[in-house]
């Protein structure tokens, strides 16, 4: 096991790599599951940074990808993120984190607002994004933020928001919005509102599996995919990783597992 150096040599093998940046005890399987569909997604390296107490556990899951430590919400481990952000071409997706996000706000906006790489944030840090609109200030880069259609509720209104206020809070946040469910919303300022629908897999569950579509996303972008490409292409293969299982196995759910190892099997095809 390796702790982050932030003058580290990037070997050939290190270079265009994958950042994940997460994870909480007792959710370990959501690092674990990322970083196996970026790599099934034809992803380059992968290295998962998390608290010390998670690294026993991924060790003996890891399969292929890397594992670092890091001291959560210390300004030198900010730092040294970003030094691996810049010396890679990567992505952070931040997923899991249990903690008060508000109270380690420093934290996380010092990588958003100082990195000059685009990121795929996960929901969890909606919360402080919405709370410290005036501190969230990206270096101009559209950042593509995934959240679940309840997550709209919790976040923004008590209902469904109407098609104006989610581009306007797209706008707000100079970021992409991914709103994933059955009918899943895409909303950005440069290109506004779209829809698209998962058509005959109705069997998806709900939860972890739609998780399974912001790894891919940011596995599309890293391979040089234009963002809007890649969300497409990301929602598409992810339904038809879902179809190729149920045909195959009769099952009349498709867990994350599920998905991810059926993506092989139809990457071709998207």
């Amino acid at each position: 096991m390796e702790n982050i150096k932030s003058n580290e040599a990037i070997s050939k093998r290190d270079r265009w790599r994958i950042l994940i940046l997460g994870g909480s005890l007792g959710t370990t399987f959501t690092v674990k599951n990322c970083a196996e569909a970026a790599m099934r997604a034809w992803a380059g390296l992968v290295v998962a940074c998390v608290k010390e107490e998670l690294v026993p556990i991924l060790e003996s899951n890891s399969g292929k990808f890397k594992i670092k430590k890091i001291c959560w919400y210390n300004m030198d481990s900010a730092r040294k993120v970003l030094d691996l952000l810049e010396q890679s071409n990567t992505m952070v997706l931040w997923m899991w984190i249990e903690e008060n996000i508000l109270k380690k706000s420093k934290f996380f906006l010092e990588i958003i607002n100082n990195t000059s790489k685009q990121l795929v944030i996960d929901a969890d840090l909606i919360e402080l994004l919405i709370h410290k609109k005036k501190e969230y200030n990206p270096k101009n880069i559209p950042h593509v933020i995934t959240m679940n259609i309840k997550e709209t509720d919790k976040y923004f209104w008590n209902k469904v928001p109407p098609k104006k206020k989610l581009i306007k809070e797209a706008q707000n946040l100079s970021s992409r919005l991914v709103i994933k469910s059955n009918n899943t919303k895409i909303i950005s300022p440069e290109w506004e509102y779209r829809e698209m629908k998962t058509n005959g897999v109705p069997e998806m569950t709900v939860a972890w599996s739609w998780d399974v579509l912001a790894w891919i996303i940011w596995s599309y972008i890293w391979q040089g995919i234009k963002t809007k490409d890649a969300i497409f292409k990301a929602i598409k293969l992810r339904e038809e990783a879902a179809r190729f299982y149920i045909k195959k196995t009769g099952d009349i759910v498709a867990h994350p597992q599920d998905i991810i190892n059926s993506i092989p099997y139809v990457h071709n095809k998207i």
